[in-house]
């Protein structure tokens, strides 16, 4: 990955970043989540997903499919 792409990335505040080990990171943007389903969910189920994390579909590709939350995950406490 270029460089400006990952100093961009590291600044950015909706950007959380992982450091594997000093060479290797990975960059996520918060209340964003990527799913790989082995069977694409009925509608119905899907419906069910975004009402529980309050959220909406950003993109669905065939069996993957990206979600939005809009819940503070900080506030929640487990």
């Amino acid at each position: 990955m270029d460089e400006t792409i990952k100093n961009h990335l590291r600044n950015y505040p909706s950007v959380f970043l992982i450091k594997h080990n000093e060479k290797t990171e990975s960059h996520y943007i918060k209340k964003e989540v990527t799913v790989k389903f082995k069977v694409h969910p009925t509608t119905q189920d899907l419906e069910r997903m975004t009402s529980e994390i309050n959220g909406k579909i950003i993109k669905d590709l065939n069996s993957t499919i990206a979600f939005h939350s809009k819940i503070n995950y900080a506030t929640i406490k487990m």
